[in-house]
């Protein structure tokens, strides 16, 4: 686009935006038009603006006002000019068609565009005096000031209009006299409703005497103010209220004073910020559950552990099995429910980590080959032999397995449970078939649904949440694919699903375990619950680990700034000092020292996401989550203390 061009577009843009191009009369330029022609002594009066190759006659006044395209071109040279023009003779440069004398006009400017002509013609040759050419250059200029005015008017208008805060002006007396299209939707008046009337109208009745007095105020500044924004009820026409936020300014119009104000329904926001609140008040509850019943649960669970491999007569083993039995279920339970809560919140991550898929599913399976043989059942798993390493989330791969084999050996009371693993294609297959109970195509419609078990039958019978299976495919579905069902009522069920897995290098050989009676430790446990403070005791013997307790964190960056430790365990919500906050000032203290880092556990109830990153962040090396068993306690310290090793 060269310059002229440009200058065109632009031209264009103002006389579009200015409603200049359209042929309905104005009377103002009318008035214009006579005022020049007059001015000058001419015959005839004009005001055209020019777009492009276009003239466009806006006004015309005088006994000669007439088309002529001599006064075009006249214009046309003004325009791109941008100067006063003046033909005192014009006869010689007629073309036939023309029948003016004498021509002068003056540019009209908007926005820096020279956008039309004032011009007068004579019939005959004429010599316009000076002071005539400075009045059509005044009645030019004037043109432009109006129109720039009427240019701003339009742009503010659109402004307030397009924008969807309700835009008000109101004078010194409350009067509303302007009203947006905004605030039309947003307070339910109309312009014509709202205009003239009280400011008030749009404030709860208990508020206005306080309004009036703030009004007051602000007027007396007598001083362009902005009030800032405030937050403050509003009244809609049908009496309902809603949460505003009001930004007032104060201005001088003359004599007056005007009051504008921009006035924003926070409805949506404060509804958005009621959720967040409910949703960190329901995270706390959850964070605040989990660490109540997971502490009692650990000694259970953990005491249990250890009394699983002393010498017990077998009514002494039924009972055990039994108690620990009732103790999974309900941390079953409590997982489910901190697993719903992460997945409505979208807050549930899928990990990318290398592990052996084959040894992970081997080990899901063996935890629930014991119930399944109590019960009298066939249980099989059919898979590779070996290892096949690959990358994925062993843990929620476990869960899902896990919870399938579980409601597997729930519903069934005779026959066969099967776990198969194969590959299919380029992904593992997945499925679990049992001979259970089964169900029908109705039931299967809304197996996966929240809180839905076949029938409420089933879950007089059988007890459960109704959460395991759509948690099940959630999880299934957060991995790259979904969770299938068949099954026939009386026969039995099967689940299944398939994963795409990279494949993953094997892991490195796994070291011999450290902590054993042979390589005695010293441990440092920070815990402030008795019993789980016995269970790892309990633990730890075994091993010959040698034990120093604490009550609290400050007790423990006490105990290990006085003393030296070969691991930490470290509870998270204790008294005094908490877990994270130890731990941070431990790491301090090595930093300052300039000591190796001590591997440090933390072992605790609270196991949201939160946490996980809370305990990393601190300079956790691992993070237990209780209720805590002696294996995967000594499997967690073997790896701590072979990674310090290997340092």
């Amino acid at each position: 686009m060269d310059q002229t061009q440009f200058l065109q577009a632009g031209r264009r843009a103002t006389l579009g935006s200015l409603g200049l191009l359209e042929t309905t009369p104005e009377p103002a330029f009318d008035l214009l038009a006579e005022a020049a022609c007059g001015a000058a002594g001419a015959d005839a009066g004009f005001v055209v603006f020019i777009d492009g190759d276009d003239v466009c006659l806006k006004a015309a006044a005088g006994r000669h006002a007439r088309a002529c395209a001599q006064r075009d071109v006249y214009c046309q040279r003004v325009v791109r000019t941008a100067k006063t023009l003046v033909v005192a003779d014009a006869l010689p440069a007629g073309d036939g068609g023309a029948d003016i004398g004498a021509f002068a006009g003056a540019p009209i400017v908007v926005q820096d565009q020279v956008i039309g002509v004032v011009c007068v013609t004579s019939k005959a040759p004429h010599v316009f005096l000076d002071a005539q050419i400075a009045q059509i250059d005044l009645l030019a200029r004037m043109a432009g000031e109006r129109l720039e005015t009427r240019h701003e008017k339009l742009f503010l208008s659109r402004l307030f209009d397009g924008t969807s805060d309700a835009v008000l002006i109101v004078d010194e007396q409350q009067v509303i006299r302007h009203w947006n299209a905004a605030a039309e939707g947003m307070f339910g008046h109309t312009a014509q409703e709202a205009l003239g009337q009280a400011l008030r109208m749009i404030i709860p009745q208990r508020l206005r005497a306080g309004h009036d007095r703030g009004f007051t105020r602000l007027c007396n500044g007598g001083r362009p103010t902005l009030a800032g924004a405030v937050e403050v009820p509003a009244l809609r026409r049908d009496g309902s209220e809603f949460p505003a936020s009001l930004s007032l300014s104060v201005w001088r119009d003359n004599e007056r004073i005007m009051i504008g104000a921009i006035i924003r329904d926070n409805s949506e926001r404060e509804a958005l910020n009621q959720v967040r609140v409910a949703s960190e008040a329901k995270t706390r509850f959850l964070a605040n559950m989990s660490h109540e019943i997971r502490t009692p649960l650990n000694g259970i669970i953990g005491l249990g552990d250890v009394l699983s491999r002393t010498v017990l007569t077998p009514d002494q083993g039924d009972l055990l099995h039994a108690m620990t039995g009732a103790a999974r279920t309900l941390e079953g339970l409590l997982s489910d429910v901190l697993d719903l809560a992460s997945l409505e919140e979208g807050a549930l991550r899928i990990a990318s980590e290398r592990f052996d898929l084959l040894a992970a599913v081997r080990e899901v399976g063996a935890l629930h080959r014991p119930r399944a043989e109590a019960k009298g059942l066939d249980y099989v798993v059919v898979q590779p032999s070996g290892e096949h390493w690959v990358v994925g989330d062993p843990m929620r791969l476990r869960q899902v397995i896990g919870n399938l084999l579980s409601n597997a050996v729930k519903f069934t009371n005779a026959g066969q449970i099967r776990l198969d693993l194969e590959v299919d294609g380029e992904a593992w297959r997945f499925a679990v078939t049992d001979t259970g109970i089964g169900f029908d195509d109705a039931a299967k419609a809304r197996i996966f649904d929240r809180f839905t078990q076949a029938d409420d039958s089933i879950t007089r019978r059988y007890g459960g949440s109704g959460l395991g299976l759509s948690i099940c495919a959630d999880l299934v579905r957060a991995m790259g694919n979904e969770l299938r069902a068949t099954s026939m009522p009386g026969q039995g069920s099967c689940f299944e699903f398939s994963l795409a897995l990279p494949e993953a290098h094997p892991g490195a050989t796994v070291a011999e375990p450290v902590a054993r009676e042979d390589h005695g430790i010293r441990v440092l446990l920070a815990e402030d619950h008795p019993v789980n403070r016995k269970v790892i005791e309990l633990i730890l013997a075994e091993v010959g680990a040698e034990l120093v307790s604490v009550c609290d964190g400050r007790q423990a960056v006490e105990a290990f700034a006085a003393e030296a430790f070969d691991l930490v365990l470290m509870d998270m919500q204790m008294p005094v000092m908490d877990g994270l906050s130890a731990t941070r000032e431990i790491r301090a203290r090595e930093k300052h020292d300039g000591r190796l880092p001590c591997p440090l556990i933390m072992l605790t109830a609270n196991v949201l996401p939160e946490h996980l990153r809370a305990s990393f962040e601190a300079g956790a090396d691992r993070h237990l989550g209780k209720p805590i068993e002696a294996a995967r306690l000594l499997s967690a310290i073997d790896e701590v203390l072979a990674g310090r090793d290997l340092a």
